[in-house]
């Protein structure tokens, strides 16, 4: 039984240790700040509209404020790297995250994919973590169709997260349209 133990705490003692800089940090905060302040624009002109009794119009603008808080829940959401990976909630609910175990890719890119020839416009650029091998195509659609459920987490490029990510992952971040951005 000792011995049992002893194997196991040499097996911790030697199993690689990751360090690097924590980071709490929400997907996309501007986006984030515009369709709250949409969701809660369309819901008090929804609440105003069934005082007044105008019930059709008032169900239009219940839906668009749904819509709002949709989007709001896909940018307001938190972006979390640490020693175990990189995970993805909004406000402790639907977690998902990539261990870095699993991660295969990690890397930025810009959100204007059909202006790729175009060096100045790359749009907004972000940061993301894969859990698959990606090439130029898959790339493309992962940046068409954000967000994409069990895709990759994605976040918006800042220098401070960059240097967070690249704390952690120990290989190059891969470019992806992001033009004369990064130079």
């Amino acid at each position: 039984m000792d011995e049992q133990n002893e194997n196991r705490l040499t097996d911790v003692e030697t199993a690689p240790q990751r360090h690097g800089t924590e980071l709490a940090v929400i997907v996309d905060p501007p986006r984030a700040v515009l369709f709250l302040a949409g969701f809660l624009f369309m819901l008090f002109i929804a609440v105003s509209l069934v005082v007044y009794h105008i019930i059709p119009a008032s169900l239009l603008f219940f839906v668009l404020a749904l819509l709002c808080a949709h989007s709001m829940a896909i940018y307001g959401a938190t972006v979390r790297l640490d020693a175990t990976g990189v995970s993805k909630s909004f406000f402790g609910l639907f977690r998902r995250t990539i261990r870095w175990e699993e991660a295969v890719e990690a890397g930025s890119a810009g959100s204007r994919v059909f202006t790729k020839g175009k060096p100045t416009k790359v749009g907004t650029l972000y940061l993301y973590v894969s859990s698959e091998k990606m090439d130029d195509n898959a790339r493309f659609v992962m940046m068409l169709k954000w967000p994409q459920l069990g895709g990759p987490i994605l976040m918006r490029y800042t220098v401070k997260r960059v240097a967070a990510l690249e704390s952690w992952w120990k290989d190059e971040l891969v470019q992806y349209n992001t033009g004369r951005m990064l130079e």
